[in-house]
């Protein structure tokens, strides 16, 4: 196992070498105003968050202890919306001449928010806006990933599917009474609540939330869950400061939450395990991104 892991990191760093050094012989034209700014983004404490679109960037200048991790710093457009004609125009290289270096970076979205809003002491890692090809961003977290892991990811997509990642943050997401609450459940009875869907992928959208289980290739075990209204309001807290996710095929996100929060057993819920068959209205899957692990 030390040898599959040395060799991953052999092959990571003279991948990340030969990816960064290709995108320093590119010409890339940033827009006037990218960079960090002195403004900062006012939490609105009555905005629902619930099916706005975001997008998000993860960028990693350095690591910490070379064979240790990398930690990529996220930015995130939040509940300012992704406008998708400037999205669509950033690139790795966009980024590293932009804003900050970065070896690595990855870009995520667009996206959607499942949950409702964030209690009033949720706050930023960093509230300062970064412009980036004239979208404000803020950095809403800080992800950690071991060149092994980088390495599989992204040869080897599969493996860190449905598997538990540590994302500092400062958050906490609120599923109010009567909203439907989207989330999966381990063969440990761990439960993950779904905060936010990707679109890249496959359309994921809030009208098929309720069936795509059905689509997901879950692991043996493992259920996909549908509340359609949540009896009492739901908190999904980082413990610490840091919050527990997974993440499914489409590259939707949960966080852990404990399943007492609910009594789960009592509440009727639809649910898809591996193999279902649920009649879904579906349009053609878009090509996958560039895929991150990370979240807010």
């Amino acid at each position: 196992m030390e040898f599959l892991h040395n060799l991953a990191l052999f092959a990571t760093i003279c991948l990340i070498g030969l990816v960064f050094f290709a995108s320093k012989q590119k010409t890339v034209i940033n827009a006037p105003n990218d960079g960090r700014t002195d403004r900062t983004l006012k939490r609105d404490p009555n905005r629902r968050w619930r099916g706005i679109e975001y997008c998000e960037i993860l960028s990693s200048r350095n690591s910490v202890g070379w064979s240790k991790v990398f930690e990529f710093t996220a930015y995130n457009t939040v509940t300012l919306g992704c406008d998708r004609e400037k999205w669509k125009d950033i690139t790795p290289a966009y980024i590293r001449s932009a804003i900050d270096g970065g070896i690595i970076v990855r870009l995520n979205g667009p996206r959607g928010w499942a949950f409702d809003t964030v209690t009033s002491d949720s706050t930023l890692v960093d509230s300062t806006i970064t412009v980036i090809n004239n979208m404000d961003m803020v950095v809403v977290g800080i992800v950690e990933a071991t060149p092994y892991e980088i390495f599989m990811n992204l040869f080897y997509k599969q493996t860190t599917l449905y598997k538990e990642r540590q994302v500092r943050r400062k958050t906490e997401y609120i599923f109010l009474e009567g909203s439907p609450l989207n989330y999966l459940r381990s063969p440990e009875n761990k439960t993950y609540a779904m905060q936010s869907y990707g679109k890249f992928i496959y359309p994921v959208s809030e009208e098929n939330l309720p069936t795509i289980g059905s689509l997901l290739k879950l692991p043996p075990g493992w259920t996909y869950n549908h509340i359609p209204a949540l009896p009492h309001e739901l908190r999904v807290k980082a413990e610490n400061a840091i919050g527990i996710i997974v993440q499914d095929d489409f590259q939707n996100v949960y966080s852990r939450f404990d399943p007492n929060l609910l009594q789960l057993e009592e509440i009727p819920s639809y649910t898809s395990q591996q193999g279902d068959k649920i009649d879904i209205a579906t349009s053609n899957p878009v090509s996958p991104a560039v895929v991150a692990q990370s979240e807010l």
